[in-house]
């Protein structure tokens, strides 16, 4: 078709690549064993995390996920408003934005060079997602490894970490360090000399497959 798949291009593609991928090789296997079995009478799913969760904790989690929710609804509508598409892609990228000051829309900096970045320059490439720890290291495409930041610096920090790349460069390590301060805490850390070690030493793999698991039977 003109837009590609129908369903595709109704609801928009999953943002996490490994889930997305998922998802069609799972479609690909119930409609095989639909098509010699018939339908099932049933489908029973687990959540790898929430199996261990008592009540109390389900209910957060629940209450979490009402609120991230509500959250990517009212970025869907603010992206209508501005006149862009209401997509996964778009909502994350949005997303990314904000976290850089979620106090201050008109003091949102790229966290590698301290220069403010408007909403309008996400959508015209001067701006764009960088994974904090490289992802062909990391293998890593949460949004807790993501930033939003010039596309230029982005292109300047290539395939290494932060203080990889400026670490030793003491005036640019100190805006650096101002812009990083300014982020939900689990990504601080990512910008530490020991960022890359230590993802692999608390099990980054492990973890990351756990989540796009959860991520996917949710």
């Amino acid at each position: 078709e003109e837009y590609g798949d129908e369903q595709e291009r109704r609801y928009g593609k999953v943002t996490n690549p490994t889930v997305h991928i998922g998802m069609r090789q799972l479609e690909k296997l119930v409609n095989a064993i639909i098509s010699v079995h018939g339908k099932p009478d049933q489908i029973v799913v687990e959540l790898a995390r929430e199996l261990k969760l008592n009540d109390k904790e389900k209910d957060d989690h629940k209450r979490r996920i009402k609120r991230d929710t509500d959250a990517a609804i009212a970025r869907g509508k603010k992206l209508e408003s501005e006149g862009f598409a209401d997509t996964g892609a778009n909502r994350m990228l949005l997303r990314l934005w904000e976290e850089l000051n979620p106090d201050n829309p008109l003091d949102r900096r790229c966290p590698y060079c301290g220069e403010n970045i408007g909403v309008r320059q996400l959508f015209t490439g001067e701006a764009d997602i960088d994974h904090i720890i490289p992802f062909s290291r990391s293998l890593d495409d949460s949004a807790g490894n993501k930033v939003v930041a010039h596309r230029s610096c982005n292109r300047i920090k290539g395939n290494k970490t932060p203080y990889e790349r400026w670490g030793l460069d003491e005036a640019r390590w100190e805006i650096i360090s101002d812009q990083a301060a300014r982020l939900h805490k689990p990504k601080q850390w990512r910008f530490g000399p020991d960022a890359a070690e230590r993802f692999e030493r608390e099990g980054g793999f492990q973890t990351r497959q756990l989540n796009d698991t959860q991520y996917l039977s949710r």
